[in-house]
């Protein structure tokens, strides 16, 4: 790890990931306002049809195993948990994944493997385990390149021969080029002065991130987007979410 990567690290540990804004409530709170389970599960099941919905039925991924990337207090990993056969959680923050933990329990989920990353790369992440790695509104918040290129290294590594890559992230170009609250996808940005919406990565360029990904070894990259809701002003800088899908070649590779 380089030094302007362990600056940029340190920052967003110290800016949000390891504060009170990790904490249980207070993370409820500024998510999604209300935090009661039954809401909880509609946003779940909402989040997973926009990463699924093409899919036959919902049963499909009832017998895969999953790693959730940025899982944070476990959210994703509590509303799909009937949707795999196993999730497993991997974040930066330790107060979110000791939270996440007694989450889990509350919900009688024992089988989860939750690990701890140094924000460059999930080295304890065992290699070739998982059927699909997933990331729900996480990518967008890494505004430096080298750091999300290694995380697409690593999610290769630990997804199974022709497992899935499945990112959901917010792109777009609202602020300017040269806003200090965007930086593009080949920047880094390791001087940012803060994180979540405060400085976040504008994807512009479908075909070169498809080609920085099927140089990395996958296959079948498609991308999706999905109207942001125009109540939505917090994020402003964003103008969509953007679908990442691709998978690990294989024995059934095609392109």
């Amino acid at each position: 790890m380089n030094e302007g990567v362990e600056k940029y690290v340190e920052m967003q540990r110290s800016t949000i990931y390891d504060t009170e804004d990790a904490d249980v409530e207070r993370y409820k709170e500024i998510t999604c306002g209300i935090g009661s389970e039954a809401f909880e599960q509609i946003v779940s099941d909402r989040c997973y049809m926009m990463h699924w919905s093409y899919l036959p039925d919902l049963t499909y991924n009832k017998d895969r195993v999953a790693l959730d990337f940025g899982c944070g207090v476990g959210r994703l990993m509590i509303g799909w948990r009937n949707y795999f056969a196993r999730i497993d959680g991997v974040d930066l923050s330790l107060k979110m994944l000791e939270n996440c933990k007694k989450h889990l329990l509350q919900h009688n989920i024992t089988n989860a493997n939750l690990y701890h990353c140094n924000g460059y790369d999930i080295r304890d992440v065992p290699s070739d385990t998982y059927d699909v790695v997933y990331s729900e509104l996480v990518f967008e918040h890494i505004c430096v390149h080298d750091i999300r290129h290694n995380y697409l290294k690593e999610f290769l590594r630990v997804l199974k021969q022709d497992g899935e890559l499945s990112i959901l992230t917010k792109a777009g170009n609202a602020y300017p080029k040269d806003s200090p609250y965007s930086s593009g996808w080949y920047d880094n940005n390791y001087d940012a002065q803060h994180t979540n919406g405060m400085c976040d990565t504008r994807i512009e360029d479908l075909l070169a991130l498809s080609d920085e990904l099927h140089a990395l070894g996958y296959y079948n990259v498609y991308f999706g987007t999905h109207k942001m809701s125009p109540e939505d002003d917090n994020v402003p800088e964003h103008t969509h979410f953007l679908l990442i899908k691709a998978h690990k070649y294989g024995r059934g590779s095609t392109d």
